[in-house]
């Protein structure tokens, strides 16, 4: 869907400094959780909470401005 991805970078920028390091370490590094979590310094289980909720964030993000697309 190329409508989505004009929005991902705006959607991206929205996500908090942690959330946006933990996905970026997440998907980008393929880094496994717990050395994020030792990268962050919090526990394997914080991390998987905070890569669910950025990937919430981001779907949230998305969906809204994908339906106000289409709205106009």
């Amino acid at each position: 869907q190329p409508a989505a991805i004009e929005h991902l970078s705006g959607c991206l920028e929205r996500l908090g400094p942690s959330a946006r390091e933990a996905r970026d370490l997440r998907y980008g590094a393929s880094l496994p959780l717990a050395e994020i979590g030792d990268k962050l310094r919090r526990s394997e289980g914080a991390v998987k909470l905070l890569i669910f909720r950025a990937r919430q964030a981001l779907r949230s993000c998305l969906d809204l401005r994908l339906r106000q697309d289409e709205s106009h």
